[in-house]
């Protein structure tokens, strides 16, 4: 992505997902020539609401949901056919048997997942920083607009207070990833997009 510019915020639009991720995803995925893959999204909810993956899924991906409310997992489970995607009901926790790295040693994933998704409302920043085993080529992560963007601040265990871009954009550094994009459509939710 250094050699290249794309302004892929014009890419943005929603066909499943909340704040334009479909079309920024697909843009680029174009410009990393990565046509199908393996997906993890966590925080999955139904399925298909609010979904940086389900447009994939739709389009030949496998990958994996995990979910933690048992409501929202049965609806995942209808929604997402099981043949080519592993649904989970758990919540990712930042260690023990529900750390993320453990759920996908559970489940075998290939060597390099293509794409994960992390949608927690909270402890997005920790959740990722405890994945050590599973490396993504792309990582959606929210940050949250109401704490300016030049301070740190990650989000207090079990609160749901969210955390800075710069403490987002600081821990993708550590873990070799350039941030590529930043959106932002409403007050209280963003994304951020890091590639390897």
């Amino acid at each position: 992505m250094k050699q290249n510019s794309i302004d892929l915020l014009s890419f943005a639009r929603n066909i499943h997902s909340e704040f334009g991720e479909d079309g920024i995803l697909q843009a680029l995925l174009e410009v990393m020539k990565i046509r199908d893959g393996f997906f993890v999204e966590f925080g999955a909810f139904d399925g298909m609401k609010d979904s940086n993956t389900y447009q994939l899924c739709t389009n030949g991906w496998s990958g994996c949901y995990i979910e933690g409310n048992l409501s929202r997992f049965r609806a995942l489970e209808i929604n997402v056919p099981a043949d080519r995607v592993t649904n989970v009901n758990a919540f990712v926790s930042i260690d023990g048997e529900n750390s993320l790295d453990r759920i996908l040693s559970r489940i075998s994933p290939p060597s390099e997942i293509d794409l994960l998704s992390i949608n927690i409302d909270s402890d997005d920043l920790a959740a990722w920083r405890s994945v050590i085993r599973h490396n993504a080529k792309i990582v959606v992560v929210e940050y949250y607009p109401t704490i300016p963007f030049d301070t740190e601040f990650e989000n207090p265990p079990g609160k749901m207070w969210g955390n800075s871009a710069l403490s987002l954009l600081k821990l993708s550094r550590c873990k070799g990833y350039d941030l590529v994009c930043a959106y932002e459509r409403k007050l209280d939710f963003l994304e951020i997009i890091y590639e390897s």
